[in-house]
């Protein structure tokens, strides 16, 4: 991934990219990942489970970890998301915490900006249009 990720901005396939991993030991993958401006989130850390919240027991299968379903809440809910288009790529670590996703959520950036001045918007539009076509609930 480091590779590609490299290969793609040399060729100015993107300016920036956030990156979101919800899978066990995420941060993993990105330890190799030096590719400039690229803001990342992963849900565990080397040696821990991104542990699973929502389940189908007909297709006996894991639907959502919890920090993907904690995050759709977010996105869908009241007082989340579209209330608060401020919301900036540093508050992930407030707002997920140990707590609510059984898992260390962790960031890691090659950006030129600091966490604390990217805003989520930058990436993820905010519009009710966008949100009612596009995101489902598990």
């Amino acid at each position: 991934m480091a590779k590609v990720l490299r290969e793609m901005y040399d060729k100015k396939m993107y300016k920036e990219m956030f990156f979101m991993l919800d899978t066990c030991e995420a941060m993993t993958m990105f330890d190799e990942i030096e590719a400039p401006e690229i803001y990342m989130l992963a849900s565990a850390v080397l040696g821990e489970s991104a542990l699973a919240d929502k389940t189908d027991g007909v297709l006996n299968t894991f639907l959502a970890d919890k920090f993907s379903a904690e995050f759709n809440l977010f996105l869908t809910q009241r007082n989340g998301y579209r209330d608060q288009t401020q919301f900036k790529l540093s508050d992930f670590v407030r707002l997920f915490t140990y707590e609510k996703i059984l898992s260390h959520l962790v960031m890691k950036s090659t950006g030129s900006r600091p966490l604390s001045e990217v805003l989520l918007s930058d990436f993820l539009p905010a519009d009710d249009k966008w949100m009612s076509d596009q995101v489902h609930g598990f």
